[in-house]
């Protein structure tokens, strides 16, 4: 009785308080009596009118509110056998950490540097990021990727850790985790970027996001020439533009002057940035031929020569004009003599400056297209522009004047070149690589930084920003791997998305059986490396279906067709290396239908686009129904083609060998679920493949043609070269 009289007054306290329903004395008093009948007790100590207030009051569950307030169970259990836990049952995991921060990534220095991951597999030291697929050995309790036990492990079923014989039981794998992105309002952009986010959050790549509507997609040449015009006679703070060279013919001459116009008239300053070897080297799309270019050193004088025509020739006036600057960046050769030796064409093998990036304001013209007449008129190539975008204008605009200004000689308007920090002649070139490294090292971790402070303090609206933005870069030269990092981990994300079932652990797979995948790759110098050929028959072998679909330039879209020299000798080798790719899917048990090459061939034009597609379309039976009706990877006769969402990779990168372990490159990666812009990707994937220029290639067909093949005396010597390639 004075536990009730108690619990009474404490009602009649909080009801004097009430502020909600003061209209008239009945109104509180028949809230009183309404409170003092709900605190009534039984003997079981239960509200008689709701046993618990997350259920029902009535009295037909009655029985559920007391099967809920059961006493909880004193067992640990294992959460998927139901199982109890006992301690001899848990496994002690055994991450593996690097143990030299320095052979990581700093070639060998003193001071370990950031590093983009923490732990490796145990057998095979690859680096573990949160896409990659983990699995726990239960003998040992060493984390190995999925890979290794696929590949290795299960083969002698041996425990490498300490030689122990293994059970199919002893394989765990590991859930993986997400980064959180996404707010309570974009909970299906969580799921489905989760995986994507968090190996990109691994790599300390910096991310951002624009309004999908401030992307533009150009398809020909001739949009992309006046682009480029409109952008320049519009810009009035700053032009930076990023190419292997710049052309001299009679186009090339129109944007010169356009720029010289836009430093003159609105004082905008204008930075060039190019390949010293191929901006010291003639241009064959003009009437004029120099002769051979000097070799590069920091006396060099590139107006002695008679006929002024390479790309240092044309530009070297418009040094004399003020906020100017060229930059020449010149790759390090393994030994400084034979820069010396081999002709200027030759020097390029060894790698070159291949970004391009085009700066105007605040706006961002990315493509692998140079600024050169037949890029203007006659060669297929991309071109995505991001209008008013700081953040991504600032990220190249940093890299140029900041980073790779450092390494570069700065042209003079009397044709001298000055090394502006580091002197290639002078510096070993191990020591070029190791600054070089550090330097970009240094700015991609900085903006990293700044993009998730950014970020911090100025809250994202998704359903404006509806799209990320991923600058990557890679020179496998200087040991810059993010690009071949992030297609490591973009392909395994694809790959065990498609091969997951409904009833999967991952965290995706609410959402990945209703999803299927669509992957696009092309390149006009198509040589793609082991670790790329590795990839894609991981991803063909995964049990559920994935298209894929690759395309290359024909011989006769190769620009190098029938040029002089060894030189002519390029589209035939890159036509060898597509037939050993072939070779390797036909002696490859999986399912071929799953797999489509096809060559561009299209009369007075060459094929110079390259990038990466990848299409997530839902699975749903109208979708199952229109799938049926595919048959080939020209899609202009679906009016309606729904994606959930799109990813693109968009610069300079082929792919290839040389992009890997040579050039320096960059690219971005799109990703958006905005429906226009993944409209308007489809309709710029389906440009590029469009099954009048592109057709369907087998084994059969090139094995047997005897035009466009590379002599059977230089076809052993393939290999080599195709690490210049």
């Amino acid at each position: 009785m004075i536990l009730k009289a108690e619990k009474e007054e404490e009602a009649r306290r909080f009801l004097s308080m009430n502020t909600l329903d003061t209209h008239s004395k009945a109104s509180a008093q028949a809230a009183e009596a309404e409170a003092l009948a709900s605190l009534s007790i039984k003997r079981n100590g239960l509200n008689e009118a709701t046993s618990c207030f997350w259920a029902s009051g009535s009295k037909s569950n009655e029985k559920l509110n007391k099967e809920l307030l059961d006493k909880p169970d004193t067992v640990v259990r294992c959460p998927m056998s139901g199982k109890p836990l006992r301690y001899k049952d848990l496994v002690g995991v055994k991450f593996t950490t690097f143990e030299d921060d320095s052979k990581v990534m700093g070639f060998g220095q003193d001071k370990p540097v950031d590093r983009e991951v923490k732990y490796c597999c145990a057998v095979s030291k690859d680096p573990l990021t949160n896409a990659t697929v983990c699995v726990v050995l239960k003998t040992s309790g060493a984390v190995v990727t999925k890979e290794v036990v696929d590949t290795v492990i299960k083969k002698e079923m041996i425990d490498p850790i300490n030689g122990k014989k293994m059970k199919s039981s002893d394989f765990i794998e590991l859930q993986r985790g997400s980064l959180g992105f996404a707010d309570e309002r974009t909970l299906l952009t969580a799921k489905r970027w989760s995986t994507i986010l968090q190996f990109i959050g691994c790599l300390k790549l910096p991310i951002y996001h624009i309004n999908s509507e401030q992307i533009r997609i150009l398809k020909t040449p001739h949009d992309f020439f006046h682009g480029l015009l409109d952008h320049i006679e519009n810009a009035n703070k700053r032009i930076i533009l990023s190419t292997l060279y710049i052309g001299t013919g009679p186009l090339e001459d129109e944007l010169v002057s356009a720029l010289t116009k836009a430093v003159r008239e609105r004082n905008v300053k204008l930075t060039i940035l190019m390949d010293a070897t191929r901006g010291q080297r003639r241009c064959l799309t003009t009437n004029y031929y120099s002769t051979n270019a000097n070799k590069l050193s920091s006396t060099t004088n590139l107006l002695e020569h008679p006929i002024p025509y390479s790309s240092c020739h044309f530009l070297a006036p418009l040094t004399a004009l003020p906020n100017v600057s060229i930059l020449l960046y010149s790759h390090p050769s393994p030994n400084r003599w034979i820069r010396y030796i081999l002709p200027n064409r030759w020097n390029e093998i060894f790698g070159v400056q291949h970004i391009k990036a085009y700066i105007f304001d605040d706006s961002v013209i990315m493509s692998g297209a140079n600024l050169s007449h037949e890029y203007f008129t006659n060669r297929q190539d991309r071109i995505w522009i991001f209008k008013d975008f700081p953040n991504l204008a600032n990220f190249y605009s940093d890299l140029i004047h900041n980073v790779i200004s450092k390494f570069c000689y700065t042209l003079c308007s009397n044709g001298s070149l000055i090394a502006n920090h580091y002197d290639i002649v002078s510096v070993s070139s191990s020591s070029f690589r190791q600054q070089f490294h550090n330097a970009l090292s240094t700015f991609l971790i900085n903006k990293y930084q700044d993009s998730i402070n950014h970020y911090k303090l100025n809250p994202i609206n998704k359903s404006i920003n509806d799209t990320y933005i991923i600058p990557l870069l890679q020179y496998g030269y200087c040991n810059i791997q993010y690009e071949k990092k992030f297609m490591q981990s973009l392909f395994q994300y694809v790959t065990s998305s498609s091969s997951s079932s409904p009833s999967s652990s991952s965290s995706l797979s609410d959402l990945i059986h209703h999803e299927s995948f669509k992957l696009f790759l092309a390149s006009g110098y198509f040589n793609l490396t082991k670790l790329y050929e590795k990839l894609i028959f991981n991803m063909l072998n995964s049990t559920i279906n994935t298209p894929i679909h690759l395309l290359c330039a024909s011989p006769m879209a190769n620009g190098f067709l029938k040029s002089k020299g060894c030189s002519g000798y390029i589209p035939l080798a890159y036509r060898e290396a597509l037939i050993q790719l072939l070779q390797l899917f036909h002696t490859t048990k999986f399912n071929s239908s799953n797999i489509n090459v096809y060559e561009y061939t299209r009369p007075e034009w060459t094929f110079h686009a390259k990038g990466l597609w990848i299409e997530s379309v839902h699975n749903d039976d109208d979708d199952k129904k229109k799938k049926k009706n595919e048959k080939n990877t020209d899609d202009h006769h679906h009016h309606h083609h729904h994606l959930s969402y799109s990813l693109s990779l968009v610069g300079s990168s082929n792919f290839s060998y040389r992009s890997l372990n040579r050039d320096l490159e960059s690219q971005l990666c799109i990703i958006t679920t905005n429906s226009n812009l993944c409209q308007s990707i489809y309709h710029e994937r389906c440009h590029i493949f469009s099954s009048i220029y592109c057709s369907p290639i087998t084994l059969n067909q090139l094995i047997y043609q005897t035009e466009y093949r590379l002599p059977v005396y230089i076809r052993f010597i393939l290999p080599i070269f195709r690490w210049y390639m």
